[in-house]
């Protein structure tokens, strides 16, 4: 299925895209939160599970038009 870059640029402002967002936000927010106050710091596997996850929210967050579209 091929979408257009305008498809993808506004579909943040609908409003299963705001809930989309804030829930990923929050998701990541709390996982912030938790490598902050040392969740899983003991723990080398739990602390990189963290931080991939952490790190694939903040991906899908700031993902641009090009890299969903296999362009970059």
């Amino acid at each position: 299925m091929r979408i257009t870059q305008s498809d993808y640029e506004n579909w943040w402002n609908l409003p299963v895209g705001l809930e989309v967002k804030a829930m990923l936000n929050e998701r990541r927010e709390k996982i912030a939160h938790g490598l902050g106050t040392g969740e899983g710091l003991f723990v080398v596997q739990t602390h990189g599970e963290l931080v991939g996850r952490y790190r694939e929210i903040t991906d899908l967050l700031n993902m641009t038009y090009q890299e969903l579209m296999g362009e970059q």
